[in-house]
C-alpha cells in the first residue's frame, strides 16, 4: 500500500489521446476541430472525475498526462433547468453530460443522444425523489 499509481499504461499507443477539461489552453471540441485533427487513429478521451480543483491538477501531477492536449466543450450545451447540483462554473455540467457531448463530436450524435437520454432519466428520477 502507499506509493504512487503506475500511469504508464494509461495512454494507448496508436491513439490520439485528449483530456476533456475546460482550461484556458484547451481547444473547443467541435466539428471544426475534428476536421483539422482527425486521422486514421482512434481517439482516446480521458475524462477526469472529481471536483474542479482535483481535476485541474491531474494534468500537471501525472507525468504521462503533461503533454496530452486538453479540449473543452462549446458553451451553453448544458441543460441549465433543474440542475442536480449547484454549479460553481458558468459552463459546468455533470460528468455524464460532458461525456455525452464530447463523444457526440468524436463518435456522432447517436451516441450523444443515447448518453444524454440516460442523464435525463437519472436527473428526473433524482428530482422526483427530492419532491421536485
Amino acid at each position: 500500500m502507499g506509493g504512487l499509481l503506475d500511469h504508464s499504461k494509461v495512454l494507448k499507443s496508436g491513439h490520439q489521446t485528449l483530456m476533456l477539461y475546460p482550461s484556458e489552453d484547451a481547444a473547443v471540441l467541435n466539428s471544426g476541430w475534428l476536421e483539422k485533427h482527425k486521422d486514421e487513429r482512434p481517439f482516446q478521451l480521458l475524462i477526469p472525475d472529481g471536483n474542479w480543483r482535483q481535476a485541474g491538477k491531474l494534468h500537471y501531477r501525472v507525468e504521462e498526462l503533461k503533454k496530452v492536449p486538453r479540449v473543452t466543450l462549446a458553451r451553453n450545451l448544458s441543460d441549465r433547468e433543474s440542475l442536480l447540483r449547484l454549479e460553481t462554473k458558468e459552463n459546468g455540467m455533470s460528468t455524464l453530460e460532458a461525456i455525452g457531448h464530447a463523444l457526440g463530436v468524436l463518435d456522432g450524435p447517436e451516441l450523444r443522444n443515447h448518453l444524454l437520454r440516460a442523464y435525463k432519466i437519472k436527473k428526473e428520477a433524482v428530482l422526483k425523489g427530492r419532491g421536485a
